[in-house]
């Protein structure tokens, strides 16, 4: 299906490519890698679809933002309502559920760090820490991985190295499944 959402979004980048003249290797038409100049400025995808379509047409990152967005907003609601700072669990698994239906998820989760008062760990935990992490601390990992489509797309990194380390691991899951389709 290349970069669009349907097949439709497809056939709409396409046909929009064709009326402006595009040909690459005696094709007319561009629906994956598309860079047009338009009065001396090039295009990508994402500024063909976004900017120069009318209307706009839906790319697969499009998609992915509001699958993403939604999965942000029922953490939230999970969380508890962060403008009285009050926190009452950690995300469940099963908010996860619907994205998990649809697509494979990964997951990097990049452990919380202590907060200390002043940075002084004998002045004790600083009151975010305390009141915000520390309650939900114990289950963040596991509710995590939960997330994931399997435990080997969960990835838990401590430092610098190991948050390399997963998403080269995360990258190279996605490329080895990526699928071009007509």
């Amino acid at each position: 299906m290349g970069l669009a959402a349907t097949p439709e979004d497809q056939q709409n980048m396409f046909n929009l490519t064709q009326s402006m003249g595009y040909s690459d290797d005696g094709e007319s038409g561009c629906t994956f890698g598309c860079h047009l100049a338009i009065d001396g400025r090039r295009y990508s995808n994402e500024q063909l679809a976004h900017q120069i379509a009318s209307p706009p047409i839906t790319l697969r990152i499009d998609s992915a933002k509001t699958a993403v967005t939604s999965v942000i907003s029922l953490a939230s609601q999970a969380a508890g309502s962060l403008g009285n700072i009050k926190i009452t669990s950690a995300m469940p698994a099963s908010a996860c559920s619907s994205l998990k239906a649809k697509s494979t998820v990964e997951v990097i989760y990049t452990t919380y760090l202590p907060i200390y008062n002043n940075n002084q760990s004998w002045q004790g935990f600083d009151w975010t820490y305390t009141d915000l992490v520390l309650p939900v601390a114990a289950s963040l990992s596991s509710n995590l991985q939960g997330c994931a489509s399997s435990p080997s797309r969960f990835f838990e990194a401590t430092d610098g190295p190991t948050l390399i380390s997963a998403m080269q691991t995360l990258f190279a899951n996605t490329v080895s499944s990526a699928r071009l389709t007509k």
